[in-house]
């Protein structure tokens, strides 16, 4: 079950900290550390220290260990080196920075997720490992490719993930859960991306007629203006047959067989405990046009009832989000959008609300979310 940690400030940090538990080894949270808006006026190496106090008081009051690590930062180019310096001492993790501007005007954003009584390890072939009972958990981030365009980038990122999954003896379609497209210049590139994607995925049995993966694609530049795309993954080794299933609501949101490339959602039932994984959704309905053209709020409002649409089927409810991320195409709409996810959250739930370009011109507003809920089935625990 969920334990909401109460959210507090530390310094100029605003802390929101969500526990999972499900009375077994393993406890999970999910925490996001924001600069608040005051702090403005600090450059971006006394935001980053404020953020880096914040985090190391908040392991050391949950005692858990890092597994994962997203930074939201407003300039690659100039800020990645001086965020390494924190971050080069602390290897027992994955790690990911993404330019994507916090947009309350701020320079750095941190998402992290923690668990207990864990095993760690980077393995030989690239990939993070998390391992604990029957599955070991396996996390890449930062993933890139030398090429000369996107398509060419995106296929040999996916072609060395098969290889780096292969060698962990997993697959592709039976393993991955979920990816992060990161695209330079997403609303030239998108279209290539995933026409790219799509070509690896059918030489690994994946199409319309089997699944795909749980996937955002969203724009973020990178420190080298050479990368076209990058691509963060999730993949666990362990599943049985029929204990990752996916979601559709095909009641509100298009389907893999109207030509989409990527689930909308999927579930993982573990002996004792589901996690949901919600892709990156924007305000659409079941034919793919968008709702509320030009209305931020009410694009806002349709994209949480797309959400809640998958997460019941899911047999989950709204309460059950452990972290959210929120992404808006125009920075002005910053104070409606935050209003909003209070609104919706009542400080129960984690969240990171960035600047970015969305695939579209007409989507204003993306979302993907995390839930987990307490379940008793016959796979092992988690």
């Amino acid at each position: 079950m969920s334990h909401i940690i109460p959210y507090q400030i530390l310094g100029c940090v605003n802390v929101r900290l969500a526990k999972f538990t499900a009375g077994t080894d393993v406890d999970e949270y999910h925490l996001t550390l924001c600069i608040d808006d005051k702090a403005c006026h600090m450059n971006y190496a006394e935001q980053l220290r404020h953020l880096c106090a914040a985090f190391e008081i908040v392991r050391q009051q949950i005692k858990a260990s890092p597994v994962f690590k997203r930074y939201f930062i407003s300039d690659a180019a100039n800020q990645t080196a001086m965020l390494m310096n924190y971050e080069l001492t602390s290897p027992d993790y994955e790690l990911s920075v993404i330019e994507q501007p916090p947009a309350n005007g701020t320079q750095v954003a941190l998402w992290c997720y923690l668990m207990t009584h864990i095993n760690t390890k980077a393995n030989t072939f690239g990939l993070y490992e998390v391992e604990h009972g029957s599955y070991r958990h396996l996390w890449s981030a930062n993933n890139t490719a030398q090429a000369k365009t996107c398509s060419a980038q995106t296929k040999l990122l996916l072609n060395d993930y098969v290889m780096q999954l292969m060698n962990e003896g997993c697959t592709l379609r039976d393993n991955c859960v979920r990816t992060w497209f990161y695209v330079n210049d997403i609303e030239r590139d998108y279209k290539d991306m995933v026409k790219a994607r799509n070509d690896v995925f059918y030489t690994q049995g994946m199409n319309r007629h089997t699944h795909f993966t749980v996937s955002t694609g969203i724009g973020s530049r990178p420190a080298d203006n050479q990368i076209l795309c990058q691509m963060d993954s999730y993949a666990v080794c362990g599943l049985r047959q029929g204990q990752m299933r996916y979601l559709h609501a095909s009641e509100h949101l298009c389907q893999a067989a109207d030509g989409m490339s990527f689930e909308r959602g999927a579930r993982i039932d573990y002996g004792d405990r589901r996690h949901v994984f919600i892709s990156g959704t924007g305000s659409t309905d079941r034919d793919g046009n968008i709702v509320s053209q030009g209305d931020i709020l009410g694009q806002c409002v349709r994209v949480w009832q797309n959400i809640e649409a998958l997460i019941n089927e899911a047999d989950c409810e709204m309460n059950d989000l452990q972290v959210l991320t929120c992404a808006i195409r125009d920075a002005s709409d910053f104070h409606v959008v935050r209003q909003f996810l209070q609104k919706k959250t009542e400080h129960r739930v984690p969240y990171v609300l960035v600047n970015a370009h969305i695939c579209k011109p007409g989507r204003l507003v993306e979302m993907e979310c995390i839930a987990a809920r307490k379940v008793k089935s016959s796979y092992p625990d988690f």
